[in-house]
């Protein structure tokens, strides 16, 4: 689908295990688009120049979904407002030896994403994923537990939020489970916090 700047929907069918790298690249008319539980491999270059992307969704999953990036491809100039994060997610280069689950280059630096969603079934928010949304007004964890949020060698500072406005941006989570979000590394950057007795609902 790479430069069809008309195209306007698409439905990708399940099954699908990998995502090519440059499928949707420039198809600037398509504004939402939702990644099926059976892709294990997504590159990152098939987001390019999606300047009209408003709706990312990575349907729920309990295993690992892997990015791949060949080379660097700037997502920062997509206008993604809300993204869904059903699953856990990995960066790996395909020329590397180790996937490491640091630096996933989705939402990171967003300028205009303005709600997030984190799934179920996620047990880890990857280094520096959100850090950078300074649009963000809304986070929804839909997980019983905090996932954990990984560090750079699991050492040092959390920079998973780092960036988003804590004044600003509400975090919402399953009911009675806010003493734990609150004491979780990473989640504890939140001092607005609310319970919602519907989030965890499918």
């Amino acid at each position: 689908f790479s430069g069809g700047t008309g195209l306007k929907k698409v439905l990708l069918p399940e099954g699908l295990a990998e995502v090519e790298s440059g499928l949707f690249a420039d198809c600037s008319a398509l504004e939402e688009l939702a990644v099926p539980a059976s892709v294990q491999r997504f590159y990152v270059s098939a987001l390019g120049g999606m300047t009209g992307l408003k709706r990312l969704v990575i349907e729920d999953a309990p295993d690992t979904m892997a990015l791949l990036s060949t080379s660097y491809t700037d997502l920062s100039a997509i206008p993604m407002e809300y993204a869904y994060m059903g699953r856990n997610l990995t960066a790996y280069s395909p020329y590397g030896a180790s996937c490491l689950p640091v630096n996933v280059p989705l939402w990171q630096n967003s300028p205009s994403l303005k709600e997030a969603v984190v799934g179920p079934q996620v047990t880890e928010i990857p280094d520096m994923l959100f850090s950078g949304c300074t649009a963000l007004e809304k986070i929804t964890s839909l997980a019983q537990n905090p996932p954990l949020c990984l560090r750079y060698d699991g050492v040092g500072e959390y920079y998973n939020f780092y960036g988003v406005d804590a004044a600003k941006c509400v975090l919402h989570v399953p009911s009675g489970t806010q003493q734990a979000y609150a004491a979780a590394g990473g989640w504890s950057y939140f001092f607005r916090m609310e319970e919602d007795p519907a989030v965890g609902i499918g």
